[in-house]
């Protein structure tokens, strides 16, 4: 059961990858809504609202399966779960 944890467990720097990529999303997504850079009575609630974005986002990955797929073995059902995630 261990070896299989290990073979299936995502590595930590997967996870900060898609924690910079989710951040990146966030801001980029403040960035199109007002066109361009947020007025700064905004900075703080897209910096507030950002944690809990990144939460959802992360258990959102993981309830989809996304962090169960053995990357050496990817097909188009992995796929899919990547689409609906």
């Amino acid at each position: 059961m261990l070896e299989d944890f290990k073979r299936t467990a995502r590595p930590h720097w997967i996870v900060a990858l898609d924690l910079t990529a989710i951040a990146a999303a966030h801001f980029l997504a403040f960035m199109l809504r007002f066109d361009g850079v947020p007025e700064a009575a905004y900075h703080e609630g897209m910096l507030l609202s950002l944690p809990l974005f990144a939460v959802c986002a992360l258990a959102g990955l993981a309830l989809f399966g996304v962090y169960r797929v053995d990357l050496e073995f990817v097909g188009a059902e992995d796929l899919g779960r990547l689409f609906k995630a």
